[in-house]
């Protein structure tokens, strides 16, 4: 145990490193861990190595502090208790739902931290909470398994869609598959039964389904989708009138009905955005549905939805900050693993620059501080945090 002369002075040399490490540790802390895992389990168990090692050992790799898997091992490897092949057997079964889940309970942990410094950024629509969801597709691993040699391009080894919570800064959840080639679509539909009252759930075209939109309207939420050119149908009911002007263009609406397999048709309405600019695809235009009350105006809808940028900016911090995608990890179970521990990293990320924005105020830390530059500081600092105390320590903290 480090004394509180100790931990002042590191506090006041590496702040970044401090504040990343006492976060992780209480928002990773072994028991809630490894109970994660006996949750969720349904075929593996704890004998030789506790969940809680492999997530610790995957947080050095994920952020950078050891190079591979194989290195963290090396250097950690009394605290296995176990041979490599050992680790690497429960790194690679490592079920989907037990990865997804560890994402979830970090953020009910991280959550109230946010909200307990009032650092919560305001709604987008007053009265909801915002949820914007996108897919990633892992990136392909190399040919370092032997059944994988034989593939001619990079094996993908699975695709997340990921939940962001924009009021709080934190990815909420993430819904993992092991077919990298699985539609976006088909596994957003197990987001549904997630999907809570007044929430705001904001898509791009890939989940825009007749299906999508009626379960979330039946929950009592609301939704803001861009169009997909085959996968909705609906009929006009009413004449398209001009509301107004963006920054982006002119913003018209309309009330239309959508209809389902079921003979059930939801009343929204379609916001078409003519754009001043084409996008980089050629698009002249944009083309929303949303079930917003009229309170929401079509202005407001087309504001909102250009936030949804919010999340490929939390995907680019994740690529540049993180090594969520570890080539070497051929196994669809470790890379998905990986890519979890990369979201609570960035979560983690992401409190401390709530925090600063409360300490030092939005416009400055937006200005001023990077989040990725903070990420290297962290990533140098590593070592002298760990050689100033253990995880017990910092979890104190």
């Amino acid at each position: 145990m480090f004394g509180k002369e100790v931990f002042d002075r590191f506090v006041k040399l590496y702040p970044e490193a401090a504040m990343v490490r006492i976060l992780l540790e209480n928002a990773l802390p072994s028991e809630v861990v490894d109970q994660v895992f006996e949750d969720n389990c349904d075929r593996q168990y704890s004998k030789q190595i506790m969940f809680s090692s492999i997530v610790s050992m995957l947080c050095l790799v994920v952020c950078r502090v050891k190079p591979s898997v194989h290195a963290a091992f090396v250097d950690n490897k009394d605290a296995f208790g176990a041979s490599r092949t050992a680790l690497y057997d429960k790194l690679n079964n490592t079920e989907i739902d037990i990865s997804a889940a560890l994402v979830d309970k970090t953020y009910e942990r991280m959550a109230p931290v946010v909200r307990q410094m009032k650092a919560c950024r305001p709604p987008l629509i007053a009265g909801y909470q915002t949820r914007i969801v996108d897919g990633n597709n892992l990136a392909a691993s190399e040919h370092r398994l032997e059944v994988l040699r034989k593939i001619a391009a990079g094996p993908l080894p699975g695709v997340a869609v990921v939940v962001y919570d924009r009021e709080l800064g934190l990815i909420s959840r993430v819904y993992l598959r092991e077919d990298a080639y699985v539609q976006e679509r088909a596994i957003v539909l197990d987001t549904l039964g997630d999907v809570q009252k007044d929430e705001l759930w904001i898509a791009d075209r890939n989940f825009c389904t007749s299906a999508v939109m009626h379960q979330i309207d039946v929950s009592g939420a609301a939704f803001i989708i861009r169009k997909h050119a085959q996968n909705v149908r609906f009929h006009v009911l009413g004449d398209e009138r001009k509301i107004g002007e963006t920054s982006t263009g002119v913003v018209y609406e309309q009330a239309i009905g959508i209809e389902d397999d079921f003979d059930s048709t939801l009343v929204g309405r379609r916001i078409r955005v003519a754009l001043h600019e084409p996008t980089a695809s050629g698009d002249t235009e944009i083309v929303l549905f949303s079930n917003l009350p009229c309170s929401a105006t079509a202005l407001d809808i087309s504001d909102a939805y250009r936030k949804r940028w919010d999340i490929e900016t939390t995907f680019n911090h994740m690529d540049r900050m993180f090594s969520g995608e570890i080539k070497a990890l051929g196994s669809p179970r470790a890379a998905l693993l990986a890519f979890s521990v990369a979201a609570i990293a960035f979560n983690t990320m992401s409190v401390v620059m709530s925090a600063l924005r409360v300490e030092h105020g939005t416009q400055k830390v937006d200005e001023e501080v990077s989040i990725f530059h903070i990420g290297v500081n962290v990533q140098s600092d590593w070592s002298a945090a760990a050689m100033v105390g253990d995880a017990e320590d910092w979890e104190q903290r």
